[in-house]
C-alpha cells in the first residue's frame, strides 16, 4: 500500500476534478455508466477518509478546553460518512440501471448478449 506524504494535496486535486467534471457541460449516456461507477467508488473511498478524520479528532490526549469541540468535528464527519453510505447506495442502483440501459436497444429488444426486464410470460 502506498504511503501518502501530502494528503492535503490529494484532497485539493480531487476537489479539482470533481469541479471538473461537474462543469463539463452536458454529459452523454455513453460514458455514464463508468462515471456513475467511478463517483461510487469515490464515495466509499471518502468515507473512509472521514472515518480516519473523525478518528483523529476524538483522541483523548487533547486538551480539555478543545475535546469537546473535537468531538463534534469527529460526530460531524461520522455523519458525512453516513450520508455517503446512502449516496453510494443510490449511486450503486444508478450503476445497475445505466448498465441495463446498455442491454437494451431503444425500440425493446435485447441488445448482443442482453436479456430483457419481463414478466416470464
Amino acid at each position: 500500500m502506498p504511503t501518502f506524504s501530502y494528503p492535503a494535496a490529494y484532497a485539493t486535486e480531487a476537489a479539482r476534478n470533481l469541479r471538473a467534471l461537474a462543469s463539463a457541460g452536458q454529459l452523454t449516456e455513453a460514458g455514464a455508466h463508468a462515471i456513475i461507477a467511478d463517483l461510487r467508488d469515490a464515495t466509499a473511498a471518502m468515507r473512509l477518509v472521514l472515518d480516519r478524520l473523525a478518528a483523529a479528532h476524538t483522541i483523548p490526549s487533547h486538551p480539555t478546553a478543545l475535546r469537546a469541540a473535537a468531538l463534534q468535528a469527529g460526530d460531524e464527519l461520522h455523519q458525512a460518512g453516513t450520508t455517503l453510505d446512502e449516496a453510494r447506495g443510490r449511486l450503486a442502483g444508478a450503476a445497475r440501471a445505466a448498465d441495463e440501459m446498455t442491454r437494451i436497444d431503444p425500440a425493446g429488444a435485447p441488445a448482443a448478449g442482453g436479456a430483457t426486464r419481463g414478466w416470464g410470460l
